[in-house]
């Protein structure tokens, strides 16, 4: 377990510290998300949409 440990602290210093990472999977998913919630909206799919 001290192992698995060691190296997971040694992976996430490594995947933070390359900022494009950060960028692209967490910054863009946000962003792209807020982009289609403004431009859809609330609009149904198809009329007497339920949902």
């Amino acid at each position: 377990m001290k192992a698995y440990k060691v190296m997971l602290k040694t992976e996430l210093k490594l995947s933070l510290r390359g900022m494009d990472m950060v960028i692209f999977a967490i910054c863009m998913p946000v962003v792209i998300m807020t982009i289609l919630g403004i431009i859809y909206g609330s609009k149904p799919a198809y009329e007497g949409a339920s949902f």
